[in-house]
């Protein structure tokens, strides 16, 4: 991908916990996703052998970033969960090996041990963080239905979506950083596609873009 990811302070809350020497990792306020596919018991699970420990960990969270959203929610879990468990161990692993761990559980789970933006390529480990302005408000829609990453990947692929490859460079970022939205001179390459599957999405983005424009 090339991209940029920028940190908001919309969040679920992650407790964690060491119980015990039973190797078992409980998770609680997740129910809507599978145990195999939750990302924070992958990254307790990845941590916990990377510094040979075969404890339980306990993982309570409250959900506050809708589910299949696009906006990092399960990312953003697993890289508190990664945070928190080094913390309870004394901080056995640095920066540059969380990083490295954090890249094997989901290609988003990186940044979220950076922040609080950054341009991003690769599979979404490859960063150039920066400090956006504290000034911005940002306006998040939930359309009331998740998309699957998975899928909306696929679904771009067979549309022929594909375009030019966008290679951001820091006149792109400085005009992120500075510039006002109409001059940024990029957009998002997955509208079009969701729009076309999801009519709504694509109301929601030109009720979005009259009121910008009214502004």
């Amino acid at each position: 991908i090339s991209s940029i990811f920028l940190m908001v302070d919309l969040c679920d809350l992650v407790e964690v916990e060491i119980a015990g020497r039973n190797g078992r990792i409980s998770i609680t306020g997740n129910s809507e996703v599978p145990d195999s596919q939750d990302t924070m018991r992958s990254a307790a699970a990845t941590f916990l052998s990377n510094i040979g420990k075969a404890d339980g960990v306990r993982i309570r969270v409250c959900k506050r970033i809708p589910i299949g959203a696009g906006l990092g929610g399960g990312s953003s879990d697993a890289a508190s969960v990664l945070v928190a468990l080094n913390g309870a161990y004394g901080n056995p692993l640095d920066h540059d090996q969380l990083l490295r761990i954090a890249g094997e559980i989901g290609s988003d789970v990186p940044f979220f041990l950076e922040g609080p933006a950054a341009m991003v390529g690769g599979r979404g480990e490859v960063l150039d963080s920066f400090v956006p302005p504290r000034t911005w408000w940002v306006l998040l829609v939930d359309p009331g239905f998740g998309v699957s990453t998975r899928e909306a990947f696929v679904w771009f692929d067979a549309g022929g979506y594909l375009r030019k490859p966008w290679s951001p460079d820091l006149s792109v970022r400085e005009r992120f950083a500075h510039g006002r939205p109409a001059q940024w001179g990029f957009s998002n390459s997955f509208t079009e596609v969701l729009s076309a599957r999801y009519p709504e999405l694509g109301s929601i983005c030109d009720a979005m873009t009259c009121a910008k424009l009214a502004s």
